[in-house]
């Protein structure tokens, strides 16, 4: 490759990383979203089976959206 071309490529790979990341968080909150709006559909007798078929990423999400809704009513 000639420098013109390694300096185009290392501008693109810039622009991208904010728009990565940006992605990123939006798809972490649409996940939170998602397994909070099943989480409030579920009996309380059934949490425990439901909470144990999630994948470890939408557990993740479900305690970070729970930890978020704490915060909320405390203050």
């Amino acid at each position: 490759m000639t420098t013109q071309m390694n300096q185009m490529m290392i501008k693109i790979k810039k622009m991208n990383r904010p728009l990565m990341f940006m992605n990123n968080n939006l798809i972490v909150e649409q996940l939170k979203t998602a397994v909070w709006e099943k989480y409030k559909e579920i009996r309380a007798c059934d949490f425990q089976g439901w909470y144990e078929g999630l994948s470890p990423i939408e557990k993740t999400a479900w305690e970070v959206k729970f930890d978020e809704i704490q915060e909320n009513e405390r203050n």
